[in-house]
């Protein structure tokens, strides 16, 4: 199943059998609508505050967000 915001939550689709749920391109999505307004807001104005450092992830704890373990 494909997760979508209009969906129930991750422990009722659990509940009602659902084995494997994705969060599809979502997550992407988010993340390149943050990386636009970024960019948009830095060109536009030179504006450094959408470049916060404490909004940044390293790729390792992107990845363990995913780890099965």
């Amino acid at each position: 199943v494909i997760a979508l915001p209009d969906f129930p939550a991750l422990r009722k689709l659990h509940a009602l059998g659902v084995r494997r749920i994705s969060a599809g391109p979502t997550l992407a999505r988010l993340a390149f609508g943050t990386a636009r307004n970024a960019a948009a807001a830095f060109l536009r104005e030179g504006s450094l505050d959408a470049l916060q450092p404490e909004a940044s992830v390293e790729y390792g704890e992107m990845n363990a967000l995913f780890s099965r373990d």
